[in-house]
């Protein structure tokens, strides 16, 4: 049953609540600033915020990582004119007890225009019981709620911390303080240390107490706060398969048709949990693309492109991504190089200064993915001279080859040369897309590269090796796969 409250119930309330506890005081306070400019708080230093997005609003979780006690607050939109506070409570716990069947009201309370309710609850677990207080307060065509959760024998001790975090909540401005943040974030880039990757397959120059982690030439590189970096790696997609009996719905990789390269770019976002993605400014690289189709044999596409999105967990994000996408082969399969830097839309522009740096001194193995990016940093360069320029860059290549009847004759004639003698050899050559076109032998004694051994052993042998690369993440193609690989690996070499 909801009793009635005096009409003075307020929030203001808490802050004598809170005085007539007489708590002793937290760990060290800090004020934070959300990376979207669009709250603040004060919370203990060790203790965690994240904001959990909904279709009419969101909701605040400030987390204790010792107790576990929680502070949850909420902020939607609703069409409910009447302002019943208690309708608004009611389908709150009936909500929660679906998710714990064991909840047990132990109290409530209401004013009596209904407008503001508070409730009790209790529930026990493995560690005890647990005792949650929420108030909700209704003022059309806003409804709020505030609630802490924490261990019954510690809600007296941590009461006072968990009403000051509700009380100190303040719904910021955010185009004056984008405005003061562009003024106090000035174009001033951080000082860079060179890092590696745990397995030497790359270097970059990093800001202290950021991390640089990854293998195999993919890294990711993030911020203190996870709201700022810079990525680049390889994707692997299968598209319809135009060899006979070669079905490939069981490989492992994401299951396309070939795309645009940034359009990639998104269908990878998206897989870890980016959404609301918005493309600003878009160009096609025709140079780019014609410089990978000549260190691959390979037909290519390259964008980029100015995205804005946000991230799993809702922060409004803008980024500026690079993507070279190579054409199917037969077998279906497909593959996207890309990189790309961000951080938050307010700040996006501030953080350029060290961002651009930071791309342009990642380095790895293969030379012409090197040059990819840094040729990709001359066009983000001018977008932090001059904000969203538009650039045009729309130029396509195209090239198409055609040969004489006779000739066609000749080719199929080595094509099956080679794949005969191949099988009496009892080798089998495959070629890595990632490393531009190199060929890996298998036989007998294990696999080789240019004539060095790279594993040895029956586990890569002719009979057993299915082609997995061993220093990079990449299923590698037979060179005997069709006569269109074959052809692509070993036109113009001697």
């Amino acid at each position: 049953m909801i009793v009635a409250m005096p009409p003075l119930f307020g929030v203001l309330f808490l802050w004598g609540l809170a005085a007539l506890v007489g708590w002793a005081g937290p760990p060290p306070w800090e004020l934070y600033l959300s990376p979207d400019l669009s709250f603040a708080l004060y919370k203990p230093g060790d203790w965690s915020v994240s904001v959990q997005p909904h279709s009419n609003g969101r909701s605040i979780l400030v987390v204790d990582p010792q107790s576990g006690a929680t502070v949850t607050m909420t902020l939607i939109t609703t069409s409910d004119q009447s302002n019943n506070s208690v309708g608004f409570a009611s389908r709150t716990l009936g909500n929660m007890r679906v998710q714990i069947p064991a909840l047990k009201l132990s109290w409530a309370r209401s004013t009596a225009d209904k407008k503001r309710t508070v409730i009790e609850t209790t529930v026990q677990d493995s560690g005890g019981q647990r005792r949650f207080r929420g108030y909700f307060l209704m003022d059309y065509p806003t409804a709020r709620f505030w609630g802490y959760e924490t261990r019954a024998a510690d809600f007296a001790r941590l009461q006072p911390a968990l009403l000051n975090i509700v009380t100190n909540l303040t719904l910021l401005n955010q185009s004056e303080l984008r405005k003061a943040a562009a003024q106090r974030l000035a174009p001033k880039p951080l000082p860079l240390f060179p890092r590696a990757l745990g397995d030497g397959s790359a270097t970059m120059q990093v800001p202290s107490g950021w991390t640089f982690q990854g293998a195999q030439g993919s890294a990711l590189c993030l911020g203190p706060d996870g709201s700022c970096g810079f990525s680049f790696g390889t994707t692997t997609f299968w598209g319809p398969s135009n060899l006979p009996n070669f079905n490939n719905s069981s490989l492992p990789g994401l299951h396309y048709a070939y795309m645009q390269p940034l359009e990639a770019v998104l269908v990878i976002m998206q897989q870890v949990g980016t959404h609301s993605i918005e493309v600003e400014q878009r160009w096609v690289n025709s140079d780019r693309a014609q410089q990978a189709r000549a260190a691959t044999n390979r037909s290519a596409q390259s964008e980029s492109g100015l995205l804005h999105y946000r991230t799993r967990s809702g922060l409004a994000t803008k980024g500026y991504y690079d993507a070279l996408a190579f054409s199917p082969l037969p077998s279906g399969q497909w593959m996207v190089l890309f990189w790309g830097v961000w951080a938050p839309q307010a700040t996006f522009d501030s953080w350029l200064p060290t961002l651009i740096p930071m791309a342009d001194s990642y380095r790895i193995n293969e030379q012409w993915a090197s040059n990819y990016i840094q040729q990709g940093l001359e066009r983000l360069r001018h977008l932090m001279a001059q904000t969203r320029a538009a650039m045009a860059d729309t130029a396509n290549y195209a090239r198409e080859t055609n040969l004489a009847i006779f000739q066609e004759k000749m080719r199929s004639g080595d094509y099956l040369d080679y794949k005969r003698t191949s099988m009496i050899r009892g080798e089998q050559e495959w070629v890595s897309q990632v490393e531009g076109g190199a060929l890996y032998k298998s036989d007998s004694w294990g696999l080789s590269r240019d004539g060095q051994t790279v594993v040895e052993g029956q586990d890569a042998n002719y009979n057993n090796f299915r082609g997995e690369n061993p220093v990079f993440r990449e299923n590698m193609t037979p060179v005997d796969a069709s006569r269109e690989v074959y052809e692509s690996v070993f036109r113009g070499r001697p």
